[in-house]
């Protein structure tokens, strides 16, 4: 078994500052002999993904993580140890981003998190004290006594490394008493920005590219070494001769470090209700009332469709798709205000239903029912539902800029803030944040593969 395991690693994702693949490092550790390896890009999770596919091809556990700014310029290495630890990963490192084109036009600063934001969202996070240049350890103490008071003894660690720099048994040794202050343990990392010797110089360029002048100019950003590499793990053994139990926390903490970025991570659809009651309820209401239009005078297909609506609303609550079917059901009705105000009143197209909405991929009775609009709904039904329904408009004052729904009908500008509201909330708690990444695809491709295997079950196909 691996004496050392390599808690703090950067890949070409570190933007101008990594100079190998994820696959490149993944290799390398198989190469020399690392069972888990951690990679911590800064405030990113962009090669995560290809990293664990990576690393398990090559026998080495991938570890989840991202080394993140603080306001300020402190740094902290985040570690994922669930998948709620996941999730406010994601949410953290999109608040931290959130601040980062306060004008357009101008270049992007770069992205800073507050560390309310870290105390808020700690769960299934380990966090470490950070890098020698940056750490939240040498740059604020009283900071990082905040940070380990909120994750505790468990899941905070004072970070050790020795880049062979002027001043590194001094900082070690104030690191140390630190960890001893705060009744934290320490833990020895690499802080790897390439996989191979070969790839110094190429770190040194990308630095000073980032810094914008020449490897002279930027000589106190950059590294000065070859130390930067991917260690073996004997070697870092031997490169902290005083901290054996540092090190050997680092196989112990991994174990600890379960989550696979691989599997499915357990996506549910927002539930998009907007008030009291749950989507599935409001679901329940919007169906009975179609129900009781549709199939009252009916007898000997009235059970069955009973049944079938029943057996319907029961798997979509099973899946947690209240809220997705609730939301089409907003669209139609929208398009639906929209067209009666634009074809008028006597139009004889008022028969026909707004889009495409007869659920046909799965032969659903609670889209079609939700989809069909009754031909006999008069002006005042139509005007009470526009008025419930619009319920959260925001009003706006008489000074304020012009409305984006400028321009529009009638409707769509009862309807626009109700539904750009529901969206806002739909990214609030859309669980994980998985930002411009693929996980979150995959789980939405599994959600609906998954949909429709249990569908198609239900019905005895």
């Amino acid at each position: 078994m691996s004496p050392y395991v390599e808690l703090h690693a950067h890949s070409a994702y570190s933007f101008l500052d990594g100079a190998s693949q994820p696959e490149e490092l993944a290799a390398k550790a198989a190469e020399l002999g690392y069972t888990a390896l951690a990679l911590t890009d800064h405030d990113g999770v962009y090669g995560s993904l290809e990293f664990a596919h990576a690393a398990k091809h090559f026998g080495v556990r991938p570890i989840t993580g991202a080394e993140v700014s603080l306001d300020g310029g402190a740094h902290v290495t985040l570690l994922v140890e669930s998948t709620q630890g996941y999730a406010n990963l994601c949410r953290l490192l999109t608040y931290a981003h959130a601040r980062t084109r306060p004008k357009v036009g101008r270049e992007p600063l770069p992205p800073s998190l507050e560390q309310h934001r870290l105390e808020q969202l700690h769960e299934g996070l380990v966090c470490l004290s950070g890098c020698a240049r940056h750490g939240i350890a040498m740059h604020d103490a009283t900071a990082a006594a905040r940070l380990a008071r909120v994750f505790g003894r468990e899941r905070f660690f004072v970070e050790l490394q020795r880049p062979y720099e002027r001043g590194d048994t001094r900082r070690n040794a104030a690191l140390r008493d630190l960890a001893e202050t705060l009744h934290v343990h320490t833990v020895v990392t690499g802080d790897a920005h390439a996989h191979d010797a070969r790839r110094a110089a190429l770190q040194d360029v990308l630095v000073a590219i980032r810094c914008r002048t020449s490897l002279d100019g930027c000589e106190r950003e950059r590294r000065g070494n070859h130390e930067c590499v991917l260690a073996a793990p004997q070697d870092m053994v031997d490169r902290f001769p005083d901290d054996r139990d540092a090190v050997a926390r680092t196989v112990e903490l991994a174990e600890r470090l379960q989550f696979d970025l691989t599997q499915e991570l357990g996506y549910r659809y927002p539930d998009f209700s907007d008030g009291a009651e749950p989507a599935i309820v409001q679901l329940r209401g919007v169906c009975e009332v179609a129900f009781a239009e549709r199939y009252s005078g009916l007898n000997g297909h009235k059970r069955r469709v009973r049944a079938r609506l029943e057996d319907e609303l029961l798997l979509i609550d099973e899946l947690g798709l209240a809220g997705f079917f609730l939301l089409h059901w907003e669209v139609l009705e929208l398009a639906r205000e929209i067209a009666y105000e634009v074809r008028g009143p006597g139009s004889m197209r008022h028969v026909l239903p707004p889009g495409r909405g007869r659920g046909s991929s799965v032969g659903s009775l609670v889209c079609y029912r939700s989809s069909r609009a009754s031909p006999r709904t008069d002006r005042a039904e139509r005007s009470a539902t526009s008025a419930r329904r619009s319920a959260c408009r925001t009003p706006t004052s008489s000074g304020s800029r012009s409305s984006p729904t400028a321009g529009t009908p009638p409707a769509l500008q009862k309807r626009w803030p109700c539904f750009r509201t529901r969206r806002r909330s739909s990214l609030r708690s859309a669980g994980p944040h998985l930002p411009s990444c693929a996980p979150r695809s995959r789980a939405c491709r599994v959600t609906s593969r998954n949909t429709r295997a249990a569908w198609s079950s239900r019905r005895g196909r």
